[in-house]
């Protein structure tokens, strides 16, 4: 029986639902192993990024500011971002979470939730300071990493 946290690649294999806060993302362009690590999962299909359309507006903008594309590249983002588009689950969140200090952080664990993800990974102290939300671990790269290896 397949979990509700668990979608399948284009190979029928298992993939994790996951949220990736979008500060890996970031991270991972500008050279973060662990971040990269991450990144390289989604394109190997072993993970399946929980995404909105606006977690992917913001993205962009993100990516789009000048301190970035002059030290990214427009071609690594556009790729990033094309990325997303194919391999991300893409949810609209219904439940309303007001939990974290931050409300982008709120918008990441009501992701979590509507996409049923088994996890989320973040850099952000103040999130990853949760430790879980609803059964959900709350992770840094490198111990989502550890915990992947796990599962």
């Amino acid at each position: 029986m397949r979990s509700r946290r668990t979608a399948w690649n284009d190979d029928g294999a298992s993939t994790i639902r996951v949220v990736v806060d979008l500060n890996i993302f970031v991270s991972s362009l500008l050279g973060s192993s662990s971040c990269r690590r991450v990144t390289a999962a989604i394109v190997e299909g072993t993970i399946t990024p929980v995404v909105s359309s606006s977690f992917l507006t913001t993205l962009r903008g993100v990516l789009g500011r000048p301190k970035f594309r002059s030290v990214i590249g427009p071609a690594a983002c556009d790729e990033l971002l094309s990325l997303l588009e194919v391999r991300a689950l893409r949810v609209l969140p219904r439940h309303a979470v007001r939990i974290a200090r931050d409300p982008d952080d709120d918008q990441l664990l009501s992701l979590a939730l509507e996409g049923a993800a088994k996890a989320i990974v973040s850099g952000d102290n103040d999130l990853t300071s949760l430790g879980s939300f609803s059964g959900i671990p709350i992770l840094t790269p490198g111990q989502f990493l550890l915990w992947r290896e796990r599962q």
